[in-house]
């Protein structure tokens, strides 16, 4: 017994011991040179996905940028779900333009119409403005009725403003074209209404990602190897199988992903991918309205052709796909909006005057030495004065 212990136990031992030592001190370094990779994303049984509460970190998909999440899922400072006396809320709904994390928090449109709101003639009566950004990465329309329902309204917002990305919410908000399991759609029943599909729950492989992996990553939230580790999977593994399933559940005989963003619509999925998205936008306008009393304000994210700011150079592509210009979208919805009473802030023509008048590009990061899919700091600032320019007249805040 005791040679098996010399042998094999004590070698053993000391191994773990090592092994335990060299984390601590790989910890140690990490923490001194501030790597911090936390999740900021966790599985929700009500949207799908939602922010991780109390994470905090660096991310650098496009640019590098500290990120906090607050303890009720917003990022930001701490604020009260209760409204406080005084106070004119616009909640913000919207996908990754509107979270913004590409670029930093004060530098986001919400905060900078925010500041605006607040220091010019909208400023009445006394009334601070709040501006609240619910926006998560990935979100179509379905999901973001969802938060307005589930986390938004609670906050008694005056008023609500959609970020509409026509890029990916025609896909995001069709269940055939998406068919992501762990997602919630909105779909036509028989008779044509607009009916939520919560078959997701249903699903055991969502049901394990709600409870296993958002234990795991209550964890890895506080470990930071674990966090270089689980870095390298998403960059890899996780990017080549979502790359795959995007290949995958999108048939390029039926539906141009590309191209949906910027023409009249081409296939019978297409056309239904317009119908479903007209449908959700009007049953959000309707639950705003009966909400705050007021009407939904929408914005627009154009495509980045539209934005180029080379005029040569983006008639080039537009000659190459046969398009008068890439507004399609955009006057579509102007036209549906002014239909069902929304109010409507069309972003392509001052975006690009913006861009071809300082010669930006809208989507450059100096991080990244080139492009990113999201607008960078200057576009965030731009459009957030552009916002609140709409918006103030018609907010009566009193």
């Amino acid at each position: 017994m005791i040679d098996f212990r010399r042998r094999v136990v004590l070698p053993l031992l000391s191994i773990v011991i090592s092994s335990i030592v060299g984390l601590l001190l790989v910890e140690i370094v990490l923490r001194i040179v501030d790597y911090s990779r936390p999740p900021f994303y966790q599985y929700d049984p009500e949207t799908g996905t939602s922010h991780r509460p109390n994470a905090d970190g660096w991310y650098d998909r496009e640019d590098l940028i500290k990120i906090h999440i607050n303890s009720n899922g917003l990022r930001g400072p701490e604020v009260p779900v209760a409204k406080p006396p005084g106070v004119f809320r616009i909640a913000v709904l919207g996908d990754s333009f509107a979270e913004g994390f590409q670029v930093e928090y004060d530098k986001r449109f919400s905060k900078v119409m925010q500041d605006d709101l607040n220091a010019g003639q909208c400023a009445g009566a006394g009334k601070k403005i709040e501006v609240l950004n619910f926006g998560v990465s990935g979100y179509g329309q379905t999901r973001e009725i969802l938060m307005f329902r589930h986390r938004a309204k609670a906050y008694q917002p005056d008023r609500v403003l959609l970020q509409f990305h026509g890029g990916n919410d025609f896909r995001n908000n069709t269940k055939e074209v998406e068919h992501n399991p762990f997602n919630p759609y909105f779909v036509f029943d028989s008779s044509g209404r607009l009916v939520l599909d919560r078959s997701n729950l249903d699903s055991p492989a969502f049901r394990h990602k709600v409870r296993w992996s958002n234990l795991r990553n209550d964890i890895v939230v506080h470990v930071r190897v674990l966090q270089v580790l689980q870095d390298y999977y998403e960059r890899t593994v996780i990017q080549a199988e979502t790359a795959a399933a995007e290949a995958d559940a999108v048939d390029p005989s039926v539906t141009n992903v590309r191209t949906i963003a910027v023409a009249p619509p081409g296939s019978e999925i297409e056309r239904k991918q317009w119908r479903l998205t007209e449908a959700h936008l009007r049953l959000l306008a309707d639950e705003v309205r009966s909400a705050t009393g007021a009407p939904l304000w929408v914005f627009n994210v154009p495509p980045e052709l539209a934005l180029l700011p080379d005029p040569k150079k983006r008639q080039q592509q537009l000659d190459a796909l046969k398009l008068p210009d890439a507004d399609y979208v955009e006057h579509r919805l102007a036209e549906f909006f002014r239909a069902e009473n929304i109010s409507f802030i069309p972003m392509s023509a001052p975006l690009r005057t913006f861009a071809e008048t300082n010669h930006l590009d809208l989507h450059y990061f100096d991080y990244r030495k080139g492009l990113g899919g999201h607008w960078n700091a200057q576009t965030h600032v731009e459009a957030g004065h552009l916002i609140a320019r709409a918006m103030c007249p018609a907010l009566n805040v009193h």
